[in-house]
Formats: structure tokens, C-alpha cells, sequence
């Protein structure tokens, strides 16, 4: 498959097999990472591949960050319905992996380097489709959470979480479009 295929099939994956990513081809994918262009080569990136009893925790992490979105009169059922779905759909990815990127203070240079953080994912998510693993880049509030930060061992002085990576093999691949560049794109003269 070349670059530009890669690119243009890849999809975000949000329901995956339970079979677990095999560790060299989940090594494979992060050697591609460190590829990414770098202002300066600082390489401030950090891959934290989460194992089961981490996960585990995340999970309980999550399910309280979902029961405290809700509004406080819910019926209590209901507010262990949403922990026990918030649970269940992050033990659905079979690999879990947080990258991280170095904080200076330099606004700059914390800039630049998450930047180079992102072009980074983007390297292990194009890699990982290329050798038939799926993934879901996540934004969401347990990159923020302190005790989340905790169990994964990030000092949010140093670093900053850009991402949770979900891994694994694909159970479907949604369809998507695109606009074509042309729709979006200005030639000056």
C-alpha cells in the first residue's frame, strides 16, 4: 500500500475485536512516531502503554467523570447505569496508550513540540493501518483528570497528554468522506 492509499483509507475505529494487538506490531507503529518532524529534534513525545491493571483503574476514573457530567437529581439506578456503560465501553479497546508531550513553559517551543506531538500520532496511526490495527485518537477529560494523570505516571508540570490511543483490529470500518482539498484551499498570486 503506498503513503497516499494508507492516508486515504485509514478511518478512526470505535468497535474493535477483542483481541489483544500483538506488542511488536503495536512496536512497530510507535518506531514509526518517532519519525515525526521536530522543531529543533527535541522528540518531546512519551508513549505510555496502559496495561490491564492501569486500565482498570482508568476505567473507574472515567465512569466517575461521567457520573459527575450528569445532573445531581438523577435517580441513583441510573447514575450506576452510566458507570456501568462508561466502563463497558472502554474495556472494548483491547490497547489503551497515552502520548504525551514535554512542557518548557516557552510558549514557542510548547507550540512547536505539540505540533510535532500530533504529526507523531498521526505516524502511529498511519503505520498501525498499514499492518492491520485500528485506532481512535481521544481527547477526552481523563487526559485532564488528575488522578487519571496519576495512574499513568504523568507530572503535568512536564508534560501535557495530547491524546488517548485505543488499539486493536477493526470489528467495522465506518465510510467517510471528504471535501476535496480544492474546496479548501487558496493559491495566492
Amino acid at each position: 500500500m503506498s503513503v497516499l492509499e494508507t492516508i486515504a483509507e485509514r478511518r478512526s475505529i470505535f468497535d474493535f475485536q477483542p483481541t489483544a494487538v500483538p506488542r511488536e506490531r503495536l512496536e512497530r507503529a510507535l518506531q514509526a512516531a518517532v519519525w515525526a518532524p521536530n522543531h529543533k529534534l527535541t522528540e518531546p513525545w512519551r508513549f505510555i502503554v496502559v496495561g490491564p491493571e492501569a486500565k482498570d483503574r482508568l476505567c473507574q476514573v472515567y465512569a466517575r467523570i461521567k457520573q459527575d457530567d450528569v445532573k445531581a437529581d438523577i435517580e441513583p439506578q441510573a447514575l450506576r447505569e452510566i458507570g456501568r456503560k462508561t466502563v463497558k465501553k472502554l474495556m472494548s479497546k483491547p490497547t489503551v496508550m497515552a502520548v504525551t508531550c514535554a512542557v518548557s513553559g516557552d510558549p514557542f517551543l510548547d507550540r512547536e513540540d505539540y505540533a510535532a506531538t500530533c504529526c507523531a500520532i498521526q505516524n502511529i496511526m498511519l503505520a498501525a493501518w498499514e499492518d492491520g490495527i485500528g485506532m481512535q485518537w481521544s481527547t477526552s477529560a481523563l487526559i485532564e483528570d488528575a488522578e487519571a494523570l496519576s495512574i499513568l505516571g504523568v507530572d503535568p508540570e512536564r508534560e501535557r497528554v495530547v491524546g488517548l490511543l485505543y488499539a486493536g483490529f477493526a470489528e467495522r470500518v465506518p465510510v467517510s468522506k471528504r471535501k476535496p482539498a480544492a474546496e479548501v484551499t487558496t493559491w495566492l498570486d
